[in-house]
């Protein structure tokens, strides 16, 4: 059976390879996010990213103890860091998320970040790693 394309748009697409010069992004899928979250993105990494969308930007994953799920999400990061050479791991966690039952405490989520750092640490030694809180009326980096 033969299928059928119908363009539905036209854009300028560059082939070829590229490096993720400022890292790859760990973001929750929440769509009330995304609009801000990404003009801030663009703005303040100004170089490029790769964008890994998935449930709490896969803290929850990462910080859980199972194994599967810490596997899944260190494959897509990992992904970006071979193929992309992205030199730097973005952290990010927000208030109110679902995927941690509607937490509403910057310092769970602060916890949260910090746990998912030292477990990326552990199995990426030497890996940068930067963290964000984002609250609905201001995004935050951690130290």
């Amino acid at each position: 059976m033969e299928q059928k394309l119908n363009k539905i748009s036209q854009f300028d697409f560059k082939e070829g390879h590229y490096v993720a010069e400022d890292g790859v992004v760990m973001w929750c899928f929440d769509k009330r996010l995304r609009k801000n979250g990404l003009d801030f993105l663009e703005n303040y990494l100004k170089l490029g990213f790769d964008f890994v969308s998935i449930a709490s930007g896969g803290l929850s994953r990462l910080t859980s103890g199972d194994e599967g799920s810490i596997k899944f999400v260190l494959e897509e990061v990992g992904k970006s860091v071979k193929l992309h050479k992205s030199p730097t791991i973005i952290l990010t966690a927000h208030n109110n998320c679902g995927d941690f039952g509607g937490v509403i405490d910057a310092n769970f989520y602060i916890e949260k970040l910090d746990e998912g750092e030292r477990k990326l640490k552990e199995l990426a030694p030497g890996i940068k790693i930067r963290k964000f809180f984002i609250d609905f009326d201001a995004i935050y980096e951690v130290n």
